[in-house]
């Protein structure tokens, strides 16, 4: 009984002593100031688009299916694997998964809990984040597939989430897109943390609300193949209140210092020689004015639009919207509106590039108005995957509508999907099993 109250005995003076402590130690004396353990949203928010923009327009998302869509070439070391062996490994998807998982996409969800803490809700905040994780997980699983969701950023609480299907995220962005929209709709007034911040729109909401009836488009668009011309019906309900003008175009603009430059510019400056503008596509284009900045030059890789440091990165613009439109238009029989639309979607892109489309645009429209029906369909998917020059969407196209009629450089396919990363194989069990870059993710089947 003594040995008993005397181990009590120590336990309250240690309880005693800790307490006392408590009392006059600094508990802010550890905390570095340069790895904050609460970061506001408008850090977040930075954080998050930044890292996103360079995730969707760099080397391992952009430059990767470029290649595959053949509006680039790989010429040297690793993207020469990739573009002309179609070889790529589990290792080459690590980069882009970790860019996207564990940061990209835990910044957004972040940023979307922090807007419910009581006292801070911030509904426009949450809608912007909410376009972004939409954005995100649309550009993930067209190349992956199936890929984590509902159960994903846990941290510690679940390192092995389920994979939801294709069909599951498709489902889950347009939810997040409905929601996204009604977080930006709600009065000023009621917006209690203003937006701080946007590096893309500098907090205007109803561009952000634009963006997101453009992505419902997008992303209903791409089921073409499962839900037949339901597809096109569904993508022109939204188009109405989607992107009206270039001015509108959601895009990231980059700098000129070298951290701040486009990544693909980067790339082309630490790797020269490594991937190249493709021959085949700019011998495509015959006069076609966009030719003048597309191909590449002695001081450039990409052309003079994409192969300078500030080149902006598109994330979806208002000539893919009128092409999504013109596209609907024609599957929906009503090829009248189509061919303006298409003429429209020309212009708009041909003012995107800083370009006059002049006797070359008469002679495009006078033979526009000659086509229809198939020849009509090809004609907008041809239109289109010039203007859509080096963006992710082309590759979606090229899968989606088999337009252009793509000759693999090597073999007798074209690569369809991205292998999944070698830590989710090997720590995952809900990983799926993926034998080639040739299989087809559910969309495409």
């Amino acid at each position: 009984m003594k040995k008993n109250f005397l181990i009590l005995g120590i336990i309250l003076s240690i309880l005693a002593f800790i307490t006392s402590c408590d009392k006059w130690i600094d508990h802010e004396i550890n905390k570095d100031p340069d790895n904050p353990t609460d970061v506001p949203i408008n850090m977040l928010m930075a954080s998050g688009q930044g890292q996103l923009v360079y995730a969707a327009g760099g080397m391992d998302m952009t430059g990767i299916t470029s290649m595959w869509a053949q509006h680039l070439a790989g010429t040297g070391r690793q993207a020469y694997n990739i573009g002309k062996l179609y070889v790529m490994t589990d290792a080459d998807a690590t980069n882009l998964w970790n860019n996207l998982y564990p940061g990209v996409m835990m910044d957004i969800k972040i940023i979307i809990d922090k807007s419910y803490e009581k006292g801070k809700e911030s509904p426009y905040n949450r809608g912007i984040a909410r376009v972004l994780m939409a954005y995100s997980l649309g550009i993930s699983t067209d190349v992956w597939g199936a890929i984590p969701y509902s159960e994903a950023f846990q941290g510690q609480k679940n390192l092995k989430p389920k994979y939801d299907s294709q069909e599951e995220i498709y489902k889950s962005i347009q939810t997040l897109l409905d929601s996204a929209i009604v977080n930006l709709s709600v009065p000023a007034e009621s917006n209690l943390i203003p937006v701080n911040g946007d590096m893309i729109f500098g907090g205007k909401v109803n561009k952000w609300i634009k963006t997101a009836y453009a992505l419902k488009a997008r992303y209903a668009l791409h089921l073409s193949k499962v839900n037949g011309n339901s597809a096109y019906t569904t993508a022109l309900g939204y188009l109405d209140k989607a992107i009206g003008s270039n001015a509108e175009d959601c895009q990231f603009n980059c700098g000129e210092g070298a951290a701040e430059s486009n990544p693909l510019f980067q790339f082309a400056r630490d790797r020269s020689g490594d991937l190249s503008v493709s021959e085949e596509f700019i011998a495509s284009l015959g006069k076609d004015p966009r030719k003048t900045v597309f191909e590449p030059t002695s001081d450039n890789t990409y052309g003079g639009y994409f192969g300078v440091a500030t080149a902006p990165i598109h994330l979806i613009t208002y000539a893919e919207v009128l092409f999504i439109k013109a596209e609907a238009q024609c599957k929906t029989n009503a090829e009248a509106d189509a061919k303006q639309t298409l003429k429209d979607a020309i212009n708009a892109s041909l003012s995107k590039f800083s370009v006059t489309g002049g006797t070359w645009m008469d002679s495009v429209s006078t033979r526009i108005n000659t086509l229809s029906g198939d020849n009509l369909y090809k004609e907008i998917m041809m239109q289109k995957y010039v203007a859509m020059f080096m963006q992710t969407e082309s590759f979606v196209d090229c899968r989606r509508t088999g337009i252009p009629e793509l000759k693999p450089v090597t073999g007798d396919k074209v690569p369809r999907c991205y292998p999944y990363q070698t830590e989710e194989k090997l720590n995952n069990s809900n990983c799926p099993a993926r034998t080639s870059i040739f299989e087809k993710v559910w969309w495409d089947k």
